[in-house]
């Protein structure tokens, strides 16, 4: 019993280690990794992860690594020691990224994504095709992928991101909230009264509007006293007021700063597919899918398909030469040398359109570059027997 007990301890000791080294990217917390801590079978069994894991993230860190162990599993070929390690070591990296990911995505609020469009004109053409809502919920999908293939991005937008954090909510901006809000309730003006009335910015006009509002809640004594010194006792109040605002706008145009890094980034997901979806949607709703091509290979099992079916070229060839001798009612295609020429022609187009319509990125864009690399028309009519 007491060895049992020293095992849990250890695990448990172990447990609270990793929480301590895994941070909340924006607050500092400490964090779970929650539902990410996946194994390596729980990630390559389902396809998304499998295609972040392997095709992005592993390929940002370890391109030649990435390359060779997409490979060899599509082969079925035994990984090397080596090669095992290097996926623990990155499995828990990448466990980690994705739950940091998961809150970076959190503070995509309609609310926030707003105040990026404000002073990001592509980021405010999105909310105005789909709304905020939809806008939000689009980009911060769209922003998951770029965070497992783009680690500079990633924490470009996790510094933006914690500097609006660390301003919005520090000690300052606390402390001016309360300045405002006591400053607010000794003229017994409220929040409404004061956003109306300093609506224009930082202007003349805001200025003469607080003066006014202060003005406006004055008992017969006040008033009185405000006529006696010319105004004095409105300007006082309203300059108190302005000055608060200044601050306020201050930090306001702190937050901006890095709002504006932060659409930078949005933008770098606002790919041409990325946009005729937002397009597609706009004018027929439904569901708001990034539009990719036919054939994009995105996990293992769709290379591996690529490889097998390059690999059975010439069986394929067999098959559509008896088909079209058939079709053609020739016996001995051998006697018909021109006509055999046009039949390898023809498939070798076919084969050679195929090919093209193949799209990857990644370490199987790498792959699948190198696995049809020079293999022109006349290299597949040439390889036919």
């Amino acid at each position: 019993m007491s060895l049992e007990r020293a095992y849990r301890m250890r695990v448990a000791h172990a447990e609270a280690e990793k929480r301590e080294n895994i941070r909340h990217p924006i607050s500092g917390d400490e964090m779970e990794l929650g539902e990410h801590d996946l194994t390596l079978a729980e990630i390559m069994q389902d396809k998304e992860k499998q295609e972040f894991f392997i095709n992005r993230y592993l390929y940002s860190e370890k391109p030649d690594d990435a390359r060779e162990i997409a490979d060899a599993l599509a082969d079925g070929t035994m990984l090397s020691q080596k090669q095992t390690t290097l996926l623990e070591t990155v499995r828990e990296k990448f466990n980690i990224r994705m739950a940091e990911v998961e809150k970076v995505t959190e503070r995509f609020t309609p609310e926030e994504v707003t105040r990026v469009a404000e002073i990001d004109p592509r980021i405010k053409e999105i909310l105005g095709k789909i709304g905020p809502e939809k806008a939000a919920e689009f980009l911060a999908t769209q922003f998951q992928g770029l965070a497992v293939s783009d680690k500079r991005a990633f924490n470009r937008m996790v510094k933006s991101m914690r500097t609006v954090h660390e301003v919005s909510t520090g000690k300052d901006a606390v402390a001016l909230d309360k300045e405002i809000t006591e400053t607010l309730s000794s003229h017994r003006i409220s929040e409404a009264d004061y956003f109306k009335a300093a609506t224009s910015g930082l202007t003349v006009e805001t200025k003469a509007n607080l003066d006014k509002l202060v003005a406006e809640q004055f008992g017969w004594f006040r008033k009185s006293v405000d006529w006696a010194t010319g105004g004095g006792l409105r300007h006082r109040g309203g300059r108190e007021l302005y000055m608060q605002l200044e601050e306020q706008q201050k930090l306001v145009a702190e937050c901006d700063k890095h709002r504006k890094s932060i659409g930078k980034v949005l933008q770098g997901t606002l790919t041409s597919d990325v946009n005729l979806a937002i397009q597609k949607y706009m004018m027929e709703g439904g569901n708001l899918e990034e539009k990719k091509p036919k054939n994009t290979v995105e996990t293992i099992a769709d290379y591996k398909s690529i490889k097998d079916d390059l690999n059975s070229t010439q069986s394929r060839y067999d098959q559509y030469l008896q088909s079209e001798m058939k079709r053609r009612r020739i016996n001995n295609i051998a006697q018909q040398p021109a006509i055999l020429d046009e039949i390898k022609e023809k498939f070798a187009d076919q084969e050679f359109k195929k090919q093209k319509r193949y799209t990857a990125i990644g370490a199987l864009g790498a792959l699948l570059a190198f696995l049809f690399r020079g293999r022109t028309k006349d290299d597949i009519k040439n390889s036919l027997k």
